[in-house]
């Protein structure tokens, strides 16, 4: 298994530990690969449907805008089989070139109940991790980015949607990408949310 499998199914654990609900929404099966803008947001107080795949999250045009690459960098986004956390359905697509992962996004749902918010998530999901996190402003309602022992990044990002749902994704890319381009790819997917 490779290092950044491993710092992919942590953050899944960080998802999964952190935010396990009761109730949850119900689950469609994951959608193919699309344009984000199809997608409803969340913004106008309204609610959105729930989510049912991360790959139509980030488009791999936007992915590639974002990462300021050119045409012949595109990277191919694959929905990986949802995973299930007590009838919580977590989400994974990996963008990927050559066989290698070169981005991971993780998205799931849950409902707010109990005192769980985007913030006591995103701080639990903070203080599990093995490295020093840093506060990221200006994406979500609360995040955090930390780098893992090998360098990987890590962004973990949450706000309240949908009525009474809290959102929450996690992004993991190599070292070679830095923190800023993973706050501003989790900004885009968080404003789609």
């Amino acid at each position: 298994m490779t290092r950044r499998w491993v710092v992919s199914i942590s953050a899944l654990t960080f998802l999964a530990a952190g935010c396990a609900a009761e109730n949850p929404p119900a689950a469609q099966p994951p959608g193919t690969n699309s344009s984000s803008a199809s997608l409803p947001t969340s913004n106008t107080g309204q609610q959105s449907a729930p989510i049912t795949a991360a790959c139509p999250l980030l488009s791999n045009d936007d992915l590639t805008r974002l990462l300021n690459n050119g045409k012949d960098a595109k990277l191919t986004p694959t929905e990986r089989k949802p995973e299930d956390d007590d009838g919580n359905k977590i989400y994974r697509c990996a963008y990927t070139r050559g066989g290698n992962t070169a981005l991971e996004l993780i998205a799931r749902e849950f409902p707010a109940t109990n005192g769980r918010s985007a913030a006591s998530a995103i701080d639990s999901m903070g203080k599990s991790a093995k490295s020093k996190t840093t506060p990221v402003s200006g994406v979500g309602e609360a995040a955090v980015f930390y780098p893992t022992s090998d360098g990987t990044g890590v962004l973990l990002a949450g706000a309240k949607h949908s009525g009474d749902n809290v959102r929450l994704i996690a992004l993991t890319g190599p070292k070679v990408l830095p923190q800023e381009k993973l706050t501003e790819v989790a900004a885009a997917v968080m404003a789609r949310l």
